[in-house]
């Protein structure tokens, strides 16, 4: 009996086309080892509806930092899922998380403008989250030391109650997308494991 056969995790090769997988070479420096499922991801994807053809134009990238902002990202009309190692966050649920707005691309579901217009208010969302921490964080720092008149205080944390406003409202926006309300519900119903990722 062949030696591969009698292991109890071997499962036949599917039929039909993989999506392509690539990782950065950079990303040794990150991680232990990276294991990615293609047989079960090409299934999730040939369930999800996606032709043959939509499945074989599928790409995911595993990068070592695309941006400090943005944890994953699908570019539309491509297929193409980039995940950022950079982030905590678990790559399983953004490898989930692209997925869904490729499957969405696919059967035209994904809004083009909206997906551009989230890809910037995620970077303005953490600029405006950090320049209010940082305002806050100098208000509190100078009220401490008397460095500033009063009326200086109150206009620097109405900036700050401001761009915090400006970073909620960003986050209001993205949950109010259906592609991403659609994402974000796959990210917790979905139960494959497509990635396994031990970091240094």
């Amino acid at each position: 009996m062949n030696a591969l056969r009698a292991d109890a995790n071997y499962r036949e090769p599917l039929d039909g086309p993989c999506p392509q997988v690539t990782f950065d070479i950079g990303l040794g420096q990150k991680v232990e080892y990276i294991d990615f499922d293609t047989d079960i991801y090409a299934e999730h994807l040939r369930t999800s509806g996606l032709s043959d053809t939509d499945i074989a134009n599928t790409s995911v990238r595993f990068c070592s930092d695309i941006n400090a902002s943005n944890v994953e990202r699908y570019y539309p009309g491509t297929g193409r899922i980039e995940v950022d190692l950079g982030s905590g966050r678990s790559m399983n649920k953004a490898v989930i998380h692209g997925t869904q707005h490729r499957i969405d691309d696919a059967h035209g579901l994904l809004n083009e403008s909206s997906g551009n217009v989230q890809a910037n208010l995620y970077r303005a969302r953490k600029l405006l989250a950090g320049a209010a921490m940082l305002a806050a964080g100098g208000d509190i720092l100078a009220a401490a030391n008397d460095l500033l008149e009063p009326a200086l205080v109150y206009a620097s944390a109405f900036v700050a109650i401001v761009l915090q406003l400006g970073a909620i409202s960003t986050f209001a926006f993205d949950a109010l997308q259906p592609d991403e309300r659609r994402a974000l519900r796959a990210e917790k119903k979905i139960t494959e494991q497509f990635v396994v990722i031990e970091r240094r």
